[in-house]
């Protein structure tokens, strides 16, 4: 099996940073997703809404409902529950419509166009272009684990039984499975995780391997998923990969530390029918807590969350948070 190598270096020469002005208090459970809706920051936790009030996340709304994903959309915060999609207008802080309340759902996205999609366990997919209507089943589908949208109108849908890839605005549907046709395979059927970054390409997590889709390469490319087997330690759970630059340069977040994928890495191994990362030492670096701005109250506390708000990386353990700006990273290289 094929897998990225974890290289060392020699970051302690570095000047320490300066004192970290970024940083949140926070205990209030497990993260599941962060939304920046105008100004304001708010975290939804297995716990509850809370919102950004100077350097502390406080509770706004709690919740007994196990939540599993959430979006904002159509002036609403949606979360993904084990009984429907739970509304939530946060300007009255109070909740609306549940919609589809008999289901269990999984996960949530908006497409380019606007549309809320709902990803099931036993019932499918559905689509939703407005609050006052009635979702519409666009893919049935059981067992949704995970829904991406991209810039280009394109939604991703990781399920048991492999990858859609799904136009938003034609509903034209590409399949790519373990049993697919050339250009259209993945290694495996059961997609857990979709990453997608800022350029429409997606980072597709299966149990065992971890392809990458790309947008720029033609369907019936061998490069379109190169694929490798696991990322620094074999046993490391992937909990984000987040692009930090414009030039496809990878952070990625596992439950054992943050590597740093330089772009040369995954292009100089991406093509023609090679998988990526065919070299036992492969072009990635270990990234430090210093380098990551991460505050010294900090120190002890392991990452359990990263997510990427626009040209900001936020960071959460189970006592706190903080965020650094993408540069920044890179200038602490």
């Amino acid at each position: 099996m094929k897998f990225l190598y974890l290289l060392l270096a020699a970051f302690s020469l570095h000047a320490p940073l300066p004192a970290q002005k970024n940083a949140l208090q926070y205990d209030g459970g497990k993260p599941v997703k962060t939304l920046r809706i105008n100004r304001d920051l708010f975290l939804i936790s297995d716990q509850g809404i809370y919102k950004k009030n100077k350097a502390a996340l406080t509770l706004v709304w709690p919740i007994t409902l196990p939540v599993s994903d959430a979006v904002y959309w159509n002036g609403l915060i949606c979360l993904a529950s084990a009984k429907g999609v739970i509304t939530f207008d946060q300007a009255s802080k109070q909740a609306k419509d549940t919609l589809l309340p008999q289901q269990k759902i999984n996960v949530l996205t908006v497409d380019a166009t606007g549309k809320l999609w709902i990803g099931t366990s036993f019932a499918g997919t559905y689509t939703l272009a407005h609050i006052a209507q009635e979702p519409v089943l666009a893919l049935n589908t059981n067992g949704v684990n995970a829904l991406v949208s991209t810039a280009d109108s394109t939604v991703f849908l990781g399920s048991n039984i492999g990858l859609y890839k799904i136009n938003a605005a034609t509903m034209e549907i590409i399949r790519y499975a373990e049993e697919g046709h050339s250009g259209y395979e993945l290694p495996d059927n059961i997609v857990e995780q979709l990453f997608p970054d800022n350029h429409n390409n997606v980072w597709v997590a299966m149990p065992d391997n971890l392809s990458y889709k790309s947008s720029h390469a033609s369907g019936h490319s061998h490069s379109e998923t190169p694929t490798f087997s696991y990322v620094g330690q074999q046993n490391a759970r992937i909990q984000s990969i987040i692009e930090l630059d414009q030039q496809q340069t990878y952070l990625f977040i596992t439950n054992e530390e943050v590597l740093l994928l330089p772009s040369k890495s995954l292009k100089a191994e991406s093509h023609g029918n090679h998988e990526v990362f065919q070299k036992v030492n492969a072009d990635a670096w270990r990234v430090s807590d210093k380098q990551l701005g991460k505050p010294a109250s900090l120190s002890s506390q392991d990452i359990v969350k990263a997510e990427s708000l626009g040209n900001d990386i936020i960071f959460y353990t189970a006592k706190g948070a903080w965020w650094i700006n993408k540069r920044q990273i890179i200038k602490n290289l």
